[in-house]
């Protein structure tokens, strides 16, 4: 059923305190464990509570789905990430300054310079102390606004993750068969030990930390979507560029439609980007933002007594290529993927001049059904 008021949901600061301290207990456990210092293990969870309270305390959220256990496991182990990347740091600093003192132990002598053990572990604790105290507030905000995202029907990031769990169980089961063999091979709590400790912790958690953060791919140029809209109007389909509502707190979210093509019982919300250029292929976060547009359109259709009316997201890319994440988070939330190679292969169909061989191969290219009666529904509402 669909909801013209969607239920939202408020974010759950306790939890996101509970795992900001967590993750930083868990991604300092290692430098702690080298300087031996493990047992300011409870200040570090405290220090890392508090700071995270300080960057949630005034968030907000419109949310209309609640996290997953799935989605909250993900972002636990993702509040890990900048802590381990502090630890790593501090094993960098600790070996720097070991190397620097034990030189120093050459030149002029034991008695001057002291154990470079010392040294190691007093400047690169100094370090991370400095960095550790701006950071937990900054993780526990960055978590909040990817359980809870800001943007009304938009999901969190690791929901495309989840529709391939076969992945990350592996990922999983390799990260603890490391860490087991390191017990019974290496001493446990010492630096070797948490050496590896580290460099675990570090690749499984920090990916899933950044998650969220990739640059929106820029739009087409407007002759690469005006070329597209002529594509779906030669299908048989009726195009509104710039389409509007009239609410104020529904349109902002349209801008992120290019135009809407009306073909009988169905509703495209169309959206033209260039894809990557080079190895890099197009993530799931093309595709978030055309979502959340088109289930707000979808709810203003409902409200306004338009239920015959489905509302299918529909992502057009020129170039690159279509990376998994998008391509999963396409097949999970029904967005329609169409990748076009190039330009070419549009303006070489539109030069058809034959009327019903364009509209055939426009419906084929795009794979769309050809619309062949005068079903339109358009508004000019909308």
């Amino acid at each position: 059923m669909i909801r013209s008021d969607p239920e939202t949901f408020a974010p759950n600061k306790p939890a996101l305190v509970l795992a900001t301290a967590f993750g930083f207990a868990l991604g300092l456990l290692p430098f702690l464990l080298l300087i031996d210092e493990w047992r300011w293990l409870p200040l570090v969870a405290a220090a890392a509570a508090v700071g995270g309270f300080v960057g949630i305390r005034k968030i907000e959220s419109r949310s209309t789905f609640q996290p997953t256990l799935g989605e909250w496991a993900l972002g636990l182990w993702s509040s890990v990430g900048q802590a381990a990347a502090i630890s790593l740091t501090g094993f960098i600093a600790y070996a720097l300054f070991y190397w620097i003192a034990s030189g120093s132990v050459l030149i002029v002598g034991a008695d001057l310079i002291g154990n470079p053990s010392v040294w190691g572990k007093r400047a690169s604790a100094a370090l991370v102390i400095v960095t550790f105290f701006s950071v937990p507030a900054e993780v526990a905000k960055a978590l909040a606004a990817k359980l809870y995202p800001t943007v009304p029907g938009t999901r969190t990031p690791f929901l495309a993750l989840l529709a391939n769990p076969a992945k990350l169980w592996l990922v999983a089961a390799l990260a603890i068969g490391v860490v087991l063999v390191s017990v019974f091979l290496l001493e446990p709590g010492g630096t070797a030990f948490a050496a590896v400790l580290t460099v675990v912790l570090f690749y499984t958690s920090l990916p899933l930390s950044e998650i969220g953060k990739e640059k929106q791919l820029g739009a087409a140029d407007r002759g690469a979507e005006e070329s597209v809209r002529k594509l779906l109007e030669a299908a048989g389909y009726k195009a509104i560029t710039s389409p509007t509502t009239g609410d104020p707190e529904v349109d902002p979210l349209l801008k992120e439609v290019d135009f809407l093509c009306y073909g009988g019982e169905r509703v495209l919300a169309v959206v033209v980007k260039r894809g990557a250029t080079g190895a890099k292929s197009s993530d799931w976060s093309l595709a978030s933002p055309l979502l959340s547009a088109a289930n707000i359109l979808q709810e203003r259709l409902a409200k306004d007594g338009g239920l015959g009316l489905g509302v299918r997201p529909f992502l057009v890319l020129i170039g690159g290529a279509i990376g998994d994440s998008l391509r999963t988070f396409g097949e999970r939330e029904g967005v329609s993927l169409v990748h076009l190679p190039s330009d070419s292969v549009v303006h070489e169909v539109l030069g058809d001049s034959d009327p019903d061989a364009l509209a055939e191969r426009a419906a084929q290219l795009l794979g769309v059904p050809r619309i062949r009666d005068d079903s339109n529904r358009a508004s000019a509402s909308v």
